[in-house]
Parts: C-alpha cells; sequence; structure tokens
C-alpha cells in the first residue's frame, strides 16, 4: 500500500505527534509500504528527501520557531501542502493518508477525498479536541461545523488514549478507535548508572501553558534547596523567557540546566544521564516522552491526568498527582530522591512494561487495519 502521512510538523520541528509520524512512518517502510510524508519546511530545510526509505516532502512555510507555530504559519503550510498534491498523488499513486491533527491539517484531507478519491484516517493529538487546550476553545466553538465535516468524513477517527477518545466522543458524534502511541525500545533503552553526587530530575517538551512549569519550578524550589539536586529542562517555547526570570526569584538558577531541542541521540542521552522525569502538564493524549522515559528506565513523577493514567501506576513505576495537590507533587519528589530501591523498582517496571505493551510496529500494524478496512 501507498500511504500518505500528512502533518505540519514533523522532525526536526515539533515534538510529540511530529515523533510519532517519524516512528510510523519508518514502521510502515519496514512492514513492506511505501510511504510519503507531507509537511512544513524549517529554514533551510525545505524540499524533498529520501529518509530511511520515507519520501519526505517539506514545503515552504513561514515557521519561525522548531517548537511552536502561528495560526499564520499553519495556514501558509495549508496553501503550499494543497499545491503540491497533486504532483505527490500522480508521482507516488498514493492510495489512503492518515492526517495527523483534525485541525489544521484535516483541511487537506477534504480535499484529498473530494478531489483525488482518496479515503484517510484523523489520528487526533490532543488540542486539536475541544475542550483539551483551553485557551483556543473560542476558535473551537467557530470551527465546530468544518470540524465536524472532516471527522465525518474520514474512514476512521483515531486517539493515542483512552481519555482522549472518550473527550473526542464527548463533543463530536462520531466513534474514536484507540491506537496508544509506541517507543522504540531497541534505541531508548537504560544504561548502568555511575554513582552522581547529585540527583537529576529530567523535564522534556514546549516550554508553553500546557506544561505546567510554574508550579514544576515552585514545588522544586521549596522542596530542594540543597545544591546536590538538579533539574534540566529540554526543549524551547514561548514561554521560555518567563521560566528563566522565575527561576532567578525563586533563587534556584543555579540548579537548572537549560537545554535546546536535541537530536534522538542527544535526548537518549538525556533520559540516560536522569534519575527521575517529570511532567506536570494539564492534559496530554499520549506522551512520547513519557514512554521513552520509561524505555529508558526512568521513574516518572506526572500529573493524574488521562493519558498519563494509561502510563503510570501509582507507587508502582511511578507516582501520579492531582494537578492542585502542590503537596503531592513535593512528596513525590522527597519519596523519589530518597528511596533507591523503590527507584530501582519503578526502574524495571518501567522497562517491562513498555517491551511488553508499546511497539511501533503494533501501531503501524493498528493503522494498516484500519485502512484496509
Amino acid at each position: 500500500m501507498t500511504i500518505l502521512l500528512i502533518n505540519y510538523e514533523y522532525p526536526p520541528i515539533g515534538a510529540g505527534a511530529a515523533n510519532a509520524t517519524y516512528y510510523m512512518a519508518k514502521s510502515f517502510v519496514e512492514l513492506g509500504n511505501e510511504v510519503v510524508v507531507l509537511t512544513a519546511g524549517f529554514q533551510d530545510k525545505v524540499g524533498y528527501e529520501l529518509e530511511n526509505g520515507v519520501h519526505v516532502y517539506r514545503v515552504s512555510s513561514q515557521r519561525k520557531k522548531a517548537s511552536s507555530s502561528s495560526v499564520i504559519e499553519m495556514l501558509s503550510y495549508l496553501w503550499h501542502a494543497k499545491k503540491q498534491l497533486k504532483t505527490i498523488i500522480q508521482k507516488h499513486q498514493i492510495e489512503k493518508a492518515i492526517i495527523f491533527f483534525s485541525i489544521p491539517c484535516g483541511f487537506l484531507g477534504s480535499v484529498l477525498l473530494k478531489k483525488y478519491k482518496i479515503p484517510y484516517i484523523i489520528s487526533l493529538r490532543g488540542g486539536d479536541v475541544p475542550g483539551m487546550e483551553k485557551g483556543i476553545s473560542s476558535i473551537h466553538k467557530i470551527i465546530t461545523p468544518f470540524r465536524r465535516n472532516i471527522l465525518d468524513k474520514a474512514l476512521a477517527i483515531v486517539a493515542n488514549s483512552k481519555g482522549l477518545a472518550l473527550a473526542s466522543e464527548k463533543v463530536d458524534p462520531f466513534k474514536v478507535s484507540v491506537v496508544p502511541n509506541g517507543v522504540d525500545v531497541n534505541f531508548f533503552m537504560p544504561v548502568e548508572k555511575t554513582q552522581n553526587t547529585y540527583f537529576k530530575f529530567l523535564f522534556v517538551g514546549r516550554f508553553q501553558e500546557q506544561k505546567n512549569l510554574e508550579v514544576v519550578l515552585q514545588t522544586f524550589a521549596t522542596t530542594f534547596k540543597d545544591q546536590s539536586f538538579y533539574l534540566t529542562l529540554v526543549g524551547d517555547g514561548p514561554l521560555k523567557e518567563g521560566l528563566v526570570k522565575k527561576a532567578k526569584e525563586l533563587c534556584i538558577e543555579n540548579q537548572l540546566n537549560w537545554l535546546p531541542w536535541q537530536t534522538k541521540l542527544g535526548l537518549k542521552k538525556c533520559y540516560q544521564d536522569a534519575d527521575c522525569l517529570i511532567n506536570f502538564s494539564l492534559y496530554e493524549g499520549m506522551p512520547n516522552v513519557v514512554m521513552e522515559a520509561m524505555a529508558c528506565g526512568l521513574p516518572i513523577i506526572a500529573s493524574n491526568i488521562m493519558g498519563h493514567d494509561e502510563l503510570i501506576e501509582d507507587g508502582e513505576n511511578g507516582f501520579l498527582v492531582n494537578l492542585n495537590d502542590k503537596q503531592g507533587f513535593a512528596d513525590a519528589f522527597k519519596k523519589i530522591a530518597a528511596d533507591e530501591e523503590l527507584r530501582k523498582k519503578m526502574s524495571r517496571n518501567n522497562r517491562v512494561k513498555v517491551e511488553e505493551n508499546y511497539s511501533w510496529h503494533k501501531v503501524a500494524e493498528s493503522y494498516l487495519s484500519l485502512l484496509k478496512s
């Protein structure tokens, strides 16, 4: 089968959905399919490349940052991607498509079906489901008829967690299938740790409101005044400047290490060098970062939200803490840092869990089954 994957984010830009697109494309190829990716260009990375057997087309867009995209930049991508569709379809004889994000990319699915008779699957990722991201709730109200038309015409609608599927079915009258994200367990894996003189917490992701990073910094500051505890924050985003300022106000700037977006190898080293991953997000789908950290044997401290609750069993492979329970976050910090045997147990449990339950080949096979239906 020849499959077109459409996502305005694809490495080196974007985060979880970009990585999911990358690994699904790779797995589809390994399972004997031809795969084409239509995504946004960034800086001088524009045009066609053959990457790991995947045909990647990066169209011109006005994207300024790897970590985020404005509405204007999304519209720019859609405009240029739509113009590229005919060439891609004719050259590669596209049979089916998977569209990541009902909004904005779902528009291209409508074009595929109406103009070229190519069926598509919509892969929901979180922010494209009303109610998940409060900052865009007014936009969702305006575009509801358009979004529902896209979902109605889809061959299937897929969410990467049960919680996200339920959230979508609550606001839009369409059945949603669940296919969880995967993780490359042959790449992300534990290493024997050397005895560090200090304890390392790790955060990986966009510096935006969703990630609740001000609470992370406040909790860290009130819990660890001791210089033997450090927090590494990997990523970028619109809140970074304010967060750096907040760290200085809290007098913890010397305990923080700010790193830019990493290559996959660099990210793996960050996981392997850390002692615990923290993710206090306000909402998630099925976070790749958490799954990658689990594969590397890291205990997890996470907010008790959908997506997290499908990965973390409280006390067994990490801690789940209610969003409004700041003391609970502080207590989880202390328990993880103080109990080496508990960390070892959680590390083993996490590695076993991802090996047994999550692989990108399983994800790809599930999508293939839906496409063939």
